[in-house]
């Protein structure tokens, strides 16, 4: 016999998880649980966004759909050869009652990024964003490359 078990023979860490499954399963837990994700599925319909590369021999460019965003909710930062959109939402949701008087809120916050990894490191000075419609455009230009002089 182990030192980790009581007197019934269980393991204490055993009952406490399964004391917690079962208080997150019950209610008023589980509603609240349940309303903080129908809040979040309702007001962003999806989890992540879909992003393209393509390469021309000047340049590479990220195309990223992102709809129904306005432009001071997109962030872009770049590290060496490393590109990390990120997309934050805000959502709220107001229900009037005016039979019993009742204002209703709830709101809610979602933060998407993606990060995209480009084949070399490129001048951060030379990086350009444009968002129009929906689509974020970021355009890369290359470094030169140099031939190496064998000697």
């Amino acid at each position: 016999m182990n030192g980790l078990t009581n007197g019934s023979g269980q393991n204490p860490f055993e009952e406490f998880m399964r004391s917690m499954d079962h208080f997150f399963q019950e209610k008023p837990v589980k509603g609240f649980l349940q309303s903080i994700d129908e809040l979040f599925a309702s007001a962003f319909p999806f989890e992540s966004f879909p992003v393209e590369i393509d390469e021309t021999d000047e340049h590479f460019v990220v195309a990223a759909k992102i709809p129904n965003v306005k432009k001071d909710q997109i962030e872009i930062d770049i590290f060496q050869q490393y590109i990390t959109i990120t997309v934050m939402y805000k959502a709220t949701e107001k229900e009037e009652n005016t039979e019993n008087h009742s204002v209703f809120q709830k709101n809610g916050f979602k933060r998407l990024s993606r990060t995209i990894s480009l084949p070399q490191p490129f001048d951060e000075q030379k990086v350009r964003a444009h968002y129009d419609k929906g689509v974020l455009k970021i355009t890369v230009q290359k470094d030169k490359k140099r031939k190496l002089q064998i000697e």
